[in-house]
């Protein structure tokens, strides 16, 4: 790989990194905070007023809401890909099911599967269909 190219995959990983980051970081009770007393600061003396309103109107505005928005659009397409997977893990169980001769037979197989899946503690964090594909996987 040319080092041009491998420039821009490092640049574009960086990048993800960063709106990702400012994702996590613009959406916390401390950005709000310190947004609050920033805000406030104009109340306490109305030196800091001009200041407040230029970085609050011009740099929160032009530069940190569409980073917040290239963040968020990397993360539904990391949801997009999570829930394909689920999707096909979904209907390869359907598949494994349908194999099966009675229902007894089905019944065993989705109270192992679950079970399996408790023991490992995958149910509450990633749900049924991750916990079942992180299962089969072993």
């Amino acid at each position: 790989m040319s080092r041009i190219k491998r420039f821009w995959v490092y640049l574009r990983k960086m990048n993800n990194s960063l709106a990702r980051w400012a994702v996590v970081a613009m959406s916390s009770m401390t950005c709000v905070y310190l947004f609050l007393i920033w805000s406030l600061l104009p109340a306490l003396d109305k030196r800091w007023e001009t200041l407040v309103f230029y970085i609050s109107g011009g740099i929160i505005q032009l530069v940190a809401l569409p980073l917040i928005m290239v963040g968020q659009r990397l993360e539904g397409r990391e949801m997009d890909r999570r829930a394909q997977r689920d999707h096909e893990l979904l209907l390869e169980i359907r598949d494994m099911i349908r194999g099966l001769e009675d229902e007894e037979e089905v019944d065993r197989f989705k109270q192992a599967m679950l079970m399996m899946a408790y023991v490992d503690g995958d149910v509450p964090n990633q749900g049924f269909a991750g916990a079942v594909m992180k299962t089969m996987e072993k």
